[in-house]
């Protein structure tokens, strides 16, 4: 405040209270009060007008900064030059109360070279002399965030994330909101902005990117049908990856649907599901075209036709038939059933080239006699692998490969 406005205000008071005391006579008394007011008046204006020195400056504001007097701090800081508007200097005070620590330096630098991070000491003429200052130079920060929906705050204000935002040095309550169809998400934290950049707003969302072994299968997140495959789950959402959102995928499989372990979508922002398609009634299925398939290729073994071979791909007829067949030194072979044993020891089943296919390792047992000699029987225990290819909605022996067994004490 200017010393003639000052001065022009005291005049206001003075007729003011001149005006409402009715005064009959002389009345000392009265006189009196008057002058003791002016008097005090007088010296309040002077110890707010008065020049400030350099050392008073660094002194009072160690003592405003630690006690967070902010009618000092906006009376003697100006913003760019210009004085500050109400709580303007709000975020500068909050920051130096709860980081007193940081006040001593910034004592420190302004003794030394009257410059400490933004703050800088001025000085300007006044009628009663030199008058010291303090001039806080602005930051410009970029918002940024890794969700482009997400609507940012900065103690109360929304901000533009595409400009750039002006602000002085200090502690701000930095806010966002984000409202997504699987959840709306919002946070409000302290933050502290003390230089010139980019600011990143880390937001509890995901934009999420899906792969697995069925690219085609169906996508489904907290129980809804997306209607979209997993190939178009690229980038999606945003998804809040703080509110238990479940995600799965299904697909429409010869033997059935087949539904995908369920995940939550946290923190990570790729997720790979995969779908086991080997479900009851696909197993059952292989279990009978493998009894089906070793029953005839006996059959084709006794009347040495690999024609009479059931299940089986027709270009691989020939091999599947070697694969077991034993060629008789002297009398002919008879392979029976009557003791076949047929165990399904592992399984794999993938889908390639547009085909599914399966590996099968079967367990088998069965015996073998002469012809000549039918009772008696060389009992068979042996391991094959199969290849199985799912064609024309039927399962076929596409390979089959004799696996030795190490037996005990061999």
């Amino acid at each position: 405040m200017k010393y003639s406005k000052m001065k022009e205000t005291i005049k206001e008071l003075f007729l003011k209270i001149s005006n409402n005391i009715k005064i009959e006579g002389k009345n000392i008394r009265i006189k009196v009060y008057i002058i003791i007011l002016i008097l005090a008046l007088v010296s309040i204006v002077f110890n707010i007008t008065k020049p400030m020195s350099k050392k008073e400056l660094i002194n009072q504001l160690e003592m405003a900064l630690l006690k967070g007097k902010e009618n000092w701090v906006e009376r003697n800081i100006k913003i760019d030059g210009a004085k500050a508007e109400n709580d303007e200097l709000k975020p500068l005070i909050h920051y130096y109360l709860l980081n007193n620590k940081d006040v001593e330096q910034v004592i420190s630098n302004l003794k030394k070279s009257n410059n400490s991070g933004n703050l800088t000491i001025e000085s300007e003429k006044s009628l009663l002399g030199e008058n010291y200052y303090l001039n806080l130079s602005t930051i410009s920060i970029n918002i940024t965030s890794d969700i482009k929906e997400v609507i940012i705050y900065i103690n109360g204000r929304e901000v533009n994330k595409e400009e750039l935002v002006s602000l002085i040095p200090g502690t701000y309550e930095v806010a966002y909101k984000l409202k997504t169809d699987y959840g709306d998400v919002e946070e409000t934290k302290e933050m502290d902005i003390l230089s010139s950049g980019d600011v990143k707003i880390e937001v509890a969302a995901e934009y999420i990117t899906l792969y697995s072994n069925f690219s085609d299968a169906k996508v489904y997140i907290n129980e809804k049908d997306t209607k979209k495959t997993v190939s178009e789950i690229k980038k999606y959402g945003p998804i809040p990856n703080n509110k238990d959102i479940t995600i799965y995928i299904a697909k429409d499989f010869p033997w059935g649907v087949i539904k995908s372990p369920e995940i939550k979508v946290q923190e990570d922002n790729i997720l790979k599901i995969d779908i086991n398609m080997a479900n009851d009634e696909l197993l059952a299925t292989i279990e009978n075209t493998l009894r089906e398939f070793y029953n005839s290729l006996f059959d084709a073994l006794n009347n040495k036709d690999s024609a009479l071979i059931e299940n089986v791909e027709e270009n691989s007829r020939e091999e599947v038939f070697n694969s077991i067949y034993e060629k008789p030194k002297v009398f002919a072979n008879n392979y029976t059933i009557s003791d076949l044993e047929l165990k399904i020891a592992n399984s794999e089943f993938k889908y390639e080239n547009e085909k599914y296919v399966a590996n099968i390792l079967v367990d088998m047992d069965y015996s073998v006699a002469k012809k000549i000699l039918p009772f008696i029987k060389e009992q068979k225990e042996e391991r094959f692998l199969l290849s199985l290819i799912y064609n024309e909605e039927k399962w076929l022996v596409e390979s089959s490969q004799r696996i030795e067994l190490k037996l005990e004490g061999q």
